[in-house]
């Protein structure tokens, strides 16, 4: 009798915990959908701002107008995130800064030294230095950081937590957010109306988004450790800085963000994406024994306001149910004991549940 008086006690906390689970995912779906809403929206703002820039008469190919096109993206995907509920991923903590370009300074030292072999080509070459290059430096300085902001904002910001309130209650939903993330994100770098048009320009097409998925999957490494966009934002955009300088900068060369070539310089370009491919396997190695270490679970920052309400300093624990010795996976209605639950981390900046301390701010690579 105490045995079957137990298991009826067992049962009906499951039921209870399980009816929490559901809910959770019900308003994951929302958040998710409103995301997807927002990713749209910012795709609407840049279009807009092209008959902005014909409006004005801006040349279309130049630094003003590309800068025109990012600040008008950047504000868009800035303002879906906030609204969603993501108001702490937009806090700037110099620790996270710090944090972001300790973990990527590999990824800053390959771009120097692709910055030092277009200098030499440059050289060799007997290219003259720009007469106006103090004012284009301005001008790229503008466009790459609203690049950052853009971006980040979109991928790392609305499109990665929307995802994540969706399937981060479990380490291995949360992998799935990145690769997600990371395959969207290299694949924004392909024009599918060009980039495909040969053979080589369609091998051209999958390294430039292999290269780029790498460098995202970085990124969403460090946002996932620090929960805030500004240092992934401010790394992005002086990384893109530093790699167009020498040419458009300081030799003037026409602005131009084509990753896929023809003809002649097709091979070469393979080439070079191989050896920039090379290069980053470290950051990719360093990233997933990142991802393997430690506990990954997190409902993304849109979520913890609409788990922990607007404005709150104290929150409750939140609990995932998992199977008894089969954690990380999820449960059906259906699944009944045995089972546990296990508590999820407490985002950032909130006071932890029943304790006056804060989690302490990231310092390095655990």
């Amino acid at each position: 009798m105490e045995q079957q008086e137990a298991r009826d006690v067992v049962l009906e906390q499951a039921v209870e915990s399980m009816a929490s689970f559901r809910t959770r995912q019900r308003a994951g779906r929302r958040v998710a959908l409103f995301a997807s809403l927002a990713v749209l929206l910012v795709f609407v703002s840049e279009v807009l701002a092209v008959y902005v820039t014909v409006f004005l008469d801006i040349p279309e190919d130049s630094l003003v107008s590309a800068i025109v096109m990012e600040f008008t993206g950047a504000a868009a995907a800035v303002a879906g995130v906030w609204l969603l509920g993501g108001r702490r991923l937009l806090e700037v903590s110099p620790s996270d800064i710090g944090y972001t370009f300790r973990f990527g300074w590999w990824c800053l030292a390959t771009s120097v030294l692709l910055i030092a072999f277009d200098v030499v080509l440059y050289a060799f070459d007997g290219t003259a230095v720009a007469s106006d290059w103090a004012l284009l430096l301005v001008e790229l300085t503008f466009f790459c950081l609203g690049v950052g902001v853009a971006e980040e904002f979109l991928f790392r910001g609305l499109i990665f937590n929307g995802l994540l309130a969706v399937c981060g209650s479990t380490d291995r939903g949360v992998k799935l957010a990145i690769a997600l993330t990371s395959i969207a994100f290299g694949f924004a770098h392909v024009d599918f109306a060009h980039d495909f048009g040969t053979p080589l320009m369609a091998v051209q097409a999958l390294l430039k988004a292999t290269q780029t998925g790498i460098y995202s999957v970085m990124l969403c490494t460090i946002f996932l450790r620090t929960r805030r966009l500004g240092g992934v934002s401010l790394f992005h955009g002086i990384d893109d800085l530093m790699l167009m300088v020498p040419s458009v900068a300081i030799y003037g060369e026409p602005f131009d963000t084509e990753y896929v070539m023809a003809d002649d310089e097709a091979l070469p370009t393979i080439g070079l994406y191989v050896v920039v491919i090379a290069l980053y396997l470290p950051l990719l190695i360093k990233s997933l024994r990142e991802l393997h270490s430690g506990d990954l679970v997190w409902l993304g920052g849109f979520m913890d306001e609409a788990l922990y309400g607007r404005g709150s300093t104290r929150v409750e624990p939140v609990y995932a149910l998992v199977p008894v010795g089969q954690e990380g996976q999820d449960l059906s209605w259906e699944q009944v004991p045995p089972f546990v639950e296990r508590e999820l981390p407490v985002p950032p900046g909130w006071e932890q549940p029943h304790s006056g301390g804060r989690p302490p701010a990231p310092t390095g690579l655990s």
